[in-house]
């Protein structure tokens, strides 16, 4: 049974400040997942979700057979999809860029502002295409490396 949630109070999960439009941090996230479990661990909270992830917040868009998401006191240091048909879509403050990255694992650091692809990692920015089997795309610095 999908279970559709909606949760105000997260802040950013996949609209980090700079993974995404700035004013995607003030709508709320809403996702669809078949499973959700939460466990906190010393001092750090792990949330598993489940078949047919779904997360929307705003322009961003993360979907994924299962999503894991780290809360380090009550902050999201990494958020990471894993799974064939990995997907997270965003468009950019910096000149409304848009932003369609695939893998089958993709890890975000909004600390960072890095997003780690790989395994079939390809990052479609604009007109501009990139693939291979690892890639690190920094949104800060709008840098990426193989």
């Amino acid at each position: 049974m999908r279970k559709n949630f909606l949760i105000c109070g997260l802040g950013i999960l996949i609209a980090g400040t700079a993974f995404a439009l700035s004013s995607d941090q003030n709508v709320p996230l809403t996702f669809v997942a078949d499973n959700a479990t939460c466990q906190r661990q010393t001092e750090e909270t792990v949330c598993t979700y489940l078949g047919q992830v779904h997360f929307d917040q705003g322009s961003s868009h993360l979907s994924a057979p299962k999503v894991t998401v780290l809360q380090k006191n009550d902050k999201i240091n990494k958020v990471i999809a894993e799974g064939e048909g990995s997907r997270y879509i965003t468009q950019l403050d910096d000149g409304n860029k848009t932003v369609d990255a695939s893998a089958k694992q993709i890890t975000l650091y909004p600390d960072d502002n890095l997003m780690v692809l790989s395994g079939n990692a390809q990052i479609l920015e604009d007109k501009n295409k990139f693939t291979g089997s690892y890639l690190e795309y920094f949104y800060g610095k709008n840098t990426l490396t193989k």
